[in-house]
């Protein structure tokens, strides 16, 4: 599953992964509510690619990165994609 708000980048990464991984569904949504609203859930063992931009997080207060990953549970592989490399920000 990819979360990543970018249309172009979120299609493309899809596109990426899917050529690499053939034997993967890859699902995409533009949000953590488009995915709660989908109600696909997950399973164990699911990877989920979130992209965080911590200039979106503090404009907009977001906790978007909590909300998902308190409905993921322990069973879930997250890769975050950050557009920074500052690791206080990250």
């Amino acid at each position: 599953m990819i979360i990543e708000p970018r249309r172009l980048v979120r299609e493309c990464l899809s596109n990426c992964l899917a050529e690499a991984i053939p034997d993967y569904r890859i699902v995409t949504y533009a949000s953590v509510d488009a995915w709660d609203r989908a109600g696909i859930g997950h399973r164990d063992g699911d990877m989920v690619v979130l992209y965080y931009d911590p200039r979106d997080a503090v404009r907009s207060g977001s906790s978007r990165e909590g909300a998902l990953l308190s409905r993921l549970g322990p069973g879930a592989n997250v890769v975050l994609l950050c557009d920074s490399e500052d690791p206080g920000e990250i």
